[in-house]
């Protein structure tokens, strides 16, 4: 069974969740992660999550607000969402918290919570990491290294957005909207699916040496003011005067500007690490002579002066791309894009200022990749095996194979005798215990035959029932016996068939 995604206009919240609500329960019997990605305000949100919950429990419901959502060639920069959601045979979780430390408590306790057994052979665990936006990057960074050095969970994810104006952002939580915290989701099963993260900078000929500086704030390159010796760099590199860099250098996450060059974002400073890694360092903040960045740094290293190449920020994502398609069968790719990688490739493409002409109108043809989805975030966050980044001018990639989450349960389970309304509530339990109120409810029938239909469940091992509560334990245990008792039966009723037909 595959995941479910939609991206696409909403005109209508309240009546579009309905609808979508009523697509995911029909298309995966119901879920377990759900991501929600809102292009929306947040009284329209509210809504969409409103329908969407008449159809599907928002408990597993997590998302932000966000710049933009795309899917195929298809952008949106308004009134879209964007949704993914995980098949219901994977188990999953949610939390929110402000520390990397209380995440990983908090996820660890629902999951056992929730599953009496959270770790089977050949199981797998993936995070999805959601922040409401930060001036200081610090804080984010410091979130994600503290929850990986308490978990070994690979984790992708991103900050909230909005249309650039800084003070509209989001959480989504269980359909709720929170602020300044951050929500945590993972799935766990037998699941394959990887993570990846690309720039398009390449360094110059032009690097400086930072001789002043404390945690992530430079205060002298090459001996002299920061602000000063960046402009110089930029103006050194281009052949423009100083004047003209500083008119169009807009530093600052709030100073787009549609008539500017953002020189900032073009000409951002970098380090190369000893494999040949470059690590681009967004300018957040600068007094005309400091330089505050996204990054700590060590006085004594280099930095180079970086230059935007969208040729090659295509050519890599195109890479990664043609690599998944040919290495995953039928994989779901989901993008988390920098807002302000996707300003500026805007520019390059459509501006008429002279500057940008210099770059090949390069473009990439998302249509021959029918499984792409994406938004624009404010930070992008990854922590795969030793990599754990915190980054800003990126782009993070978490891919799906669908193929091995793709058989169908529901006909998979009719093999095991089970009738329609038991393979319903099967279905449901495997997302988390429910009272038998909540059952009778989700599935429009009685308390009675809902009761009936449990106790059925519970003398086939399926089901138990622990306080008020029923749960599913180990369904593959569960119907390992029931696959044995009906191999059993099979060849007791074909020694009564066999030994009638030698009868007559």
């Amino acid at each position: 069974m595959e995941s479910y995604r939609f991206c696409g206009i909403i005109s209508n919240p309240y009546a579009d969740g309905i609808r979508i609500g009523s697509e995911i329960k029909n298309k995966l019997s119901g879920s377990s992660l759900i991501l929600v990605f809102s292009n929306i305000d947040e009284e329209k949100t509210k809504e969409f999550l409103s329908g969407l919950g008449k159809h599907v429990p928002l408990d597993n419901v997590i998302g932000c607000s966000v710049r933009g959502t795309f899917f195929s060639n298809n952008k949106y920069y308004s009134d879209s969402i964007l949704i993914y959601a995980f098949p219901p045979h994977l188990k999953s979780a949610i939390t929110f918290g402000n520390s990397g430390e209380e995440l990983h408590e908090n996820i660890r306790e629902e999951l056992i919570r929730k599953y009496s057994t959270i770790s089977e052979a050949g199981y797998k665990y993936l995070g999805i990491m959601l922040l409401d936006w930060d001036e200081d990057p610090n804080v984010g960074c410091k979130i994600l290294n503290d929850f990986c050095k308490a978990s070994s969970i690979p984790t992708i994810g991103g900050v909230a957005s909005d249309d650039f104006s800084f003070n509209k952002t989001f959480l989504i939580y269980k359909g709720e909207i929170l602020k300044n915290t951050c929500v945590l989701g993972v799935v766990g099963g037998k699941f394959r699916f990887d993570l990846f993260q690309i720039h398009g900078y390449e360094a110059t000929n032009i690097y400086m040496k930072v001789t002043r500086s404390e945690k992530n704030i430079i205060y002298e390159l090459d001996g002299k003011p920061a602000y000063e010796r960046y402009v110089e760099g930029i103006a050194e590199y281009l052949g423009l005067s100083k004047s003209y860099v500083e008119e169009n250098l807009c530093i600052g996450f709030s100073t787009l500007d549609e008539d500017k060059l953002f020189l900032s974002i073009f000409h951002p400073v970098g380090y190369i690490s000893l494999d040949g890694k470059i690590a681009p360092l967004y300018i957040i903040e600068s007094d005309g002579k400091y330089l505050k960045i996204t990054r700590e740094v060590n006085e004594g290293i280099y930095l180079s002066l970086l230059s935007f190449n969208l040729s090659l920020f295509l050519r890599k994502l195109k890479d990664k791309l043609e690599y998944y398609t040919m290495n995953f069968k039928s994989p779901s790719i989901l993008l988390f894009e920098c807002a302000g990688i996707n300003f500026i490739k805007e520019k390059l493409l459509n501006s008429q200022v002279p500057y940008f002409r210099r770059y090949s109108p390069t473009t990439l043809d998302f249509e021959k990749y029918k499984n792409v989805y994406g938004w624009l975030t404010y930070g992008e966050l990854l922590s795969k095996d030793l990599v754990r980044c915190f980054t800003h001018l990126t782009l993070s990639g978490l891919v799906v194979e669908n193929s091995s989450i793709e058989f169908n349960i529901i006909e998979g389970l009719k093999a095991f005798e089970f009738n329609e309304l038991e393979i319903k509530i099967i279905l449901l339990l495997l997302g988390s215990p429910l009272f038998l109120e909540d059952i009778a409810k989700k599935l429009n029938i009685s308390k009675y035959e809902a009761d009936l239909i449990l106790k059925k469940l519970i003398n086939k091992g399926i089901v138990s029932k622990i306080g008020e509560k029923y749960r599913i334990e180990n369904l593959k245990e569960s119907l390992e016996k029931i696959d044995q008792e009906l191999d059993l039966k099979y060849v007791e009723n074909k020694l009564k068939r066999y030994l009638l037909l030698k009868l007559l």
